[in-house]
């Protein structure tokens, strides 16, 4: 499992190197990338290889993908990061997105840290500005954080302060005897939680929930949401960059048609396998059956990809700083935070099944020229 997932995540790095519209990083590839203290990279920078190290400063955003990443240095813009062991013990004045098997943060992170990890450790030393938004095994907090933090895992334990509130499904929820949360801990859970004598907190909230599967003992229910970011990653690349007019038809054809996109994607849901089973029972029309048949399945995948694409674009029009990034990160952006709420427990499912409806009518929409563009061509 542990070769799939770098496989894929190595993958998606290659696209991330390859894609034409790339130009404006400072890119590297080898098999140990340095850059060495004392040494300062002005520009974005683009790292993969098998072990990275960011010791020196790089005023722009950081792209790592490697099976180690190591960053004691200084990044002036976002982190974004893939490899199986992450370890930021410098400054990053940004974000820190991070995909990972065991990730550690011990240094001071200016707004939010997004990780999906089997295993994440927020150290004592760490300072984080802005959010902590986390899903995995097994979560832990021991350094700050300024404002709120949103965990999805089997484990999180809180040990140190967060100026704002905490919203946890979890299997087990522990406070320890440094916590001090401010707000409003809210756990969904099907136990209660541990909370130290010591532990300071606003206010705790317990919804009850029934226990949640996770695979099995040692099986990090963050593999599967690598698994499944990594392969929208590596499709949605390849279909933004080769029909690059996508970017802009397929979130006008969603707003254009909030209603209609998800009803037209219900009943070609339902017909278009019962009319390839139709077309199939003929002699003229098995060919167009065997065609829908085998084209159903890609369709309905990539009318998901570009639905993360969608939510993604949405979210970067309200958010100045997004909306200035590469359209890579917005699509990176919107693919993380699509698959989290997919994963919600009770609505995840419920959700899941929006997004494919969702997704192909907007794909039908967009390559059939009714959002008042011109018709989607190769």
């Amino acid at each position: 499992m542990r070769r799939a997932v770098v496989g894929l995540l190595l993958s998606a790095l290659l696209l991330f190197t390859l894609v034409p519209s790339a130009l404006a990083y400072d890119r590297r590839a080898g098999t140990r990338l340095t850059v060495a203290a004392g040494e300062t990279v002005e520009d974005d920078l683009l790292l993969s290889g098998v072990t990275v190290e960011v010791a020196g400063t790089v005023l722009g955003d950081v792209f790592a993908f490697a099976e180690s990443v190591i960053v004691t240095g200084t990044i002036g813009g976002n982190l974004v990061v893939m490899g199986s062991a992450v370890d930021v013990s410098g400054q990053v004045d940004g974000t820190v997105y991070a995909m990972a098997e065991n990730l550690n943060v011990s240094g001071a992170v200016g707004n939010s840290v997004v990780s999906v990890a089997g295993s994440t450790v927020i150290a004592r030393e760490a300072v984080l500005g802005g959010n902590w938004i986390a899903s995995g095994n097994q979560l832990r907090l021991e350094g700050s954080v300024g404002r709120g933090v949103l965990g999805f895992a089997r484990s999180l334990r809180l040990d140190g302060p967060v100026k704002h509130g905490v919203e946890a499904w979890v299997d087990q929820l522990s406070l320890g005897d440094s916590a001090a949360i401010e707000g409003t801990v809210t756990y969904h859970s099907g136990r209660e939680a541990q909370v130290s004598a010591d532990a300071r907190v606003g206010a705790l909230e317990f919804i009850p929930q029934e226990p949640r599967s996770w695979g099995g003992p040692g099986l990090a229910p963050a593999t599967g949401l690598v698994i499944r970011v990594a392969g929208f990653l590596i499709v949605g690349l390849l279909l933004l960059a080769l029909l690059p007019n996508l970017r802009t038809r397929f979130p006008r054809a969603i707003r254009r048609y909030p209603w209609q996109a998800p009803l037209l994607g219900l009943a070609a849901l339902v017909a278009l396998p019962v009319g390839a089973g139709v077309l199939m029972a003929t002699v003229v029309g098995a060919p167009l059956g065997l065609l829908t048949l085998l084209l159903y399945p890609p369709a309905l995948y990539c009318g998901q990809v570009l639905l993360s694409w969608a939510v993604g674009r949405f979210v970067a029009d309200r958010w100045a700083w997004l909306g200035s990034q590469h359209w890579a990160v917005i699509f990176l952006a919107g693919t993380v935070l699509t698959t989290l709420l997919t994963e919600l427990p009770r609505v995840g499912l419920a959700l899941s099944f929006v997004a494919v409806v969702y997704g192909l009518g907007g794909l039908l929409y967009a390559f059939r020229g009714r959002d008042g563009g011109e018709t989607v061509v190769w």
